[in-house]
């Protein structure tokens, strides 16, 4: 990827505690502390695309979705 010119940056919404049987935790980092890492990464590299994977709940959803905007609307 990086002969490319590409990045993969990430932010972790969730830590799961889960093997081939289950899921048997879920951790969900602070909201202060998740925006600090998304603002990290689009504050280094930026971002022309974002993948997003498990949003635990309505919180972490309206919080990437507010950063998200940020970068579309070129906030």
């Amino acid at each position: 990827m990086m002969a490319c010119g590409v990045f993969g940056m990430c932010a972790v919404t969730a830590l799961t505690a889960q093997n081939t049987q289950g899921v048997h935790g879920v951790h969900v980092p602070p909201l202060p502390f998740l925006a600090q890492q998304i603002d990290a990464c689009l504050e280094d590299i930026g971002s022309n695309a974002v993948k997003t994977g498990m949003l635990p709940n309505p919180a972490v959803v309206e919080l990437v979705a507010s950063k998200v905007g940020m970068v579309v609307g070129g906030r």
